[in-house]
């Protein structure tokens, strides 16, 4: 099985699926903590994705870089994406 970056494929679509759950979590969040101010909201959501972001790059031991490579793979290679259910490996 092919590794990238020290992660199998499957680990590294575990991470994809971690991205796009937390990518989606910090929306959330921002949306209720932004009180219906789109650009407050905006702003609410990108730093409490980069926490989520910095704990899937801390628990997959990978780069900022290489997490923007593993996401381009998963959009490249069509993995699905984690359904609402799903509950993220990076904690």
């Amino acid at each position: 099985m092919e590794q990238r970056f020290g992660l199998t494929e499957g680990q590294r679509q575990a991470a994809w699926k971690d991205f796009y759950h937390y990518s989606n979590e910090a929306a959330m969040e921002a949306i209720d903590l932004a009180g219906g101010d789109l650009d407050k909201e905006t702003e609410m959501s990108e730093q409490i994705f980069s926490k989520y972001r910095a704990r899937i790059i801390k628990y997959y031991s990978v780069t900022e870089d290489e997490l923007g490579r593993i996401v381009a793979e998963g959009m490249v290679k069509g993995w699905k994406m984690p359904l609402p259910s799903y509950k993220p490996i990076a904690k």
